[in-house]
């Protein structure tokens, strides 16, 4: 009667179980890289949808009568609207600032944090595009501003754009 394992069934189990260690092994590594992008779009979406809610509700229950630069990365934007049968103005300024290692992206008394993968990939840029083949009485104009940005996890194009169409004969924007 024999007792125990031959060298070479010894061998191969140990083969066999090496090589499903480095396949479950290769497999966590797959998961963990797929959970750090998972959590890296996770945090860009939330940050975008709680800026995009605040400049959106200007965009879209306001005028944007006038847009200047303050400087680099620094845009302000004169809003007007009526309200209660009154006419009014703001002027609300769309920044980037820098606090230490932290990015924040500031809209008027509102203030956003960078996601840690995020960094600005140049600086904010605003273009005036003119909507072709339209007639005079629609919108005929579009004014968009672009966040550029770039993550160290994401391998995809996450520029914020906001998107500002107007009629310019009826609201020109100086």
């Amino acid at each position: 009667m024999k007792r125990g394992m031959s060298l070479v069934e010894l061998i191969v189990s140990f083969t066999m179980i090496s090589l499903l260690s480095l396949v479950v092994f290769r497999t966590i590594l797959n998961i963990q890289a797929t959970q750090i992008r998972n959590i890296a779009y996770n945090n860009f979406v939330t940050f975008h949808l709680t800026l995009n809610r605040k400049i959106q509700d200007d965009l879209v229950t306001k005028k944007i009568t006038q847009i200047s630069t303050c400087g680099t990365n620094c845009y302000n934007i004169r809003y007007a609207w009526q309200e209660n049968g009154v006419n009014r103005q703001q002027v609300k300024t769309l920044r980037q600032q820098t606090a230490g290692d932290e990015i924040l992206i500031i809209y008027h008394d509102y203030i956003e944090k960078l996601p840690r993968t995020f960094s600005l990939d140049g600086t904010f840029t605003l273009t005036n595009e003119v909507i072709a083949n339209v007639g005079s009485n629609t919108f005929n104009k579009m004014l968009i501003i672009t966040i550029p940005l770039k993550s160290s996890v994401l391998e995809r194009n996450t520029n914020i754009k906001y998107i500002y169409q107007y009629n310019n004969t009826i609201n020109p924007i100086n």
